[in-house]
C-alpha cells in the first residue's frame, strides 16, 4: 500500500471503496464493529482494536472492540473485558493518552506506544502482559468538547509497526474517526428516544402498521426499536442470533425498509398518522 498522509486520505479511500461502503451501510447497526474492525485492518493490520468516547465531562466511554488472538477462543471477549476496564479507570493510567490530552495544540494526532514504556502497574499486567501486546498505535481526534480514540494493537508474535503504518493509519484517521463519531451519536439517538414507551405499545404499533409481519418478527423489531443488539434481542425471544437476523431480514424485506434507522423513521411516521 502506498504511503499516505492527511492530505491523501481521500486517494486511500477512493482506492477501497467497497471498505468505505460496507462501514457506511452498518451505521447504526449490531455489525457495525465487524465492519469497522475489516475496513481498520485494511490499513494497518492488527490482532486487537478498540474505540473509546471521552465526553465533555471528562468521562471514558467504551464504544466497542474486537480482534484475533490465534491461541484464545475468547478472543473478542478479552478485547471487550480490557476495554471496559480501561474506560473505567485504566485510561487515567495511560501516559500516552495523558501526554496527547495535556498538550492543547492539536485536532488529530496518532501516537506510538510500546508496552514497556508504561510503568508497571494493573493496567500494563491486564491489558499489555497478559496477551503478551507489545505495541499500540492510537488516534486521537477531537470533536468539539469530546474525543474519539482509535488503538490498535500488535502482540509479540508480529511484526513491530513498522514507519508506513503510521502513515497509513495517519491518512485515514480523519475517515475512521469521523465514522465512529457518527456511529455513536445514531446509536445514542436510538437508545434515548422518549417515544418509545415500552414493549407492548411498541408491539402494537408495529402490528397496526404493518398486517403481514409474524409475531417473530413484530418482536425483533420491537427489540431493533428499543435499542437492543442481536444478542439481546435473542435473548428476550428465546432463539438464536442467527435467527434473530433471519426475522430481521423478512421483515425489512416486507416493510420495505434496509436499515434500523429507516425502522425508527418509519415508526415515527406510523405516530403520526
Amino acid at each position: 500500500m502506498p504511503e499516505l498522509t492527511p492530505a491523501t486520505q481521500f486517494a486511500y479511500w477512493s482506492h477501497n471503496p467497497a471498505g468505505m461502503a460496507s462501514v457506511i451501510d452498518a451505521l447504526g447497526e449490531d455489525d457495525f464493529p465487524d465492519a469497522f474492525g475489516r475496513t481498520l485492518s485494511s490499513v494497518v493490520p492488527a490482532k486487537l482494536f478498540s474505540v473509546f468516547r471521552l465526553d465533555d465531562q471528562q468521562r471514558m466511554r467504551y464504544m466497542f472492540a474486537g480482534g484475533h488472538l490465534d491461541e484464545d477462543d475468547n478472543d473478542e471477549a478479552f478485547a471487550r473485558s480490557a476495554s471496559a476496564r480501561y474506560a473505567d479507570s485504566y485510561w487515567k493510567l495511560d501516559p500516552a493518552l495523558r501526554s496527547i490530552l495535556d498538550d492543547g495544540d492539536w485536532n488529530t494526532t496518532v501516537r506510538t506506544q510500546a508496552w514497556d514504556a508504561i510503568p508497571p502497574s494493573e493496567y500494563r499486567a491486564f491489558c499489555y502482559e497478559r496477551v503478551h501486546v507489545r505495541e499500540r498505535l492510537l488516534i486521537c481526534r477531537r470533536f468539539g468538547a469530546e474525543t474519539i480514540m482509535v488503538g490498535l494493537y500488535r502482540t509479540s508474535d508480529e511484526a513491530p509497526f513498522e514507519p508506513d503504518c503510521f502513515d497509513r493509519l495517519q491518512g485515514a484517521a480523519e475517515m475512521l474517526t469521523s465514522i465512529s463519531w457518527k456511529h455513536s451519536k445514531v446509536m445514542a439517538n436510538t437508545h434515548s428516544r422518549n417515544l418509545l414507551p415500552g414493549d407492548g405499545d411498541v408491539s402494537r404499533q408495529l402490528a397496526a402498521t404493518n398486517g403481514q409481519l409474524s409475531s417473530r418478527e413484530v418482536e425483533v423489531c420491537t427489540g431493533l426499536l428499543l435499542g437492543r443488539s442481536t444478542k439481546e434481542i435473542a435473548r428476550t425471544v428465546g432463539v438464536m442470533p442467527s435467527s434473530i437476523v433471519t426475522f430481521r431480514k423478512r421483515a425489512f424485506l416486507k416493510l420495505k425498509i434496509a436499515t434500523r434507522q429507516d425502522l425508527v423513521r418509519l415508526y415515527e411516521r406510523s405516530l403520526d398518522a
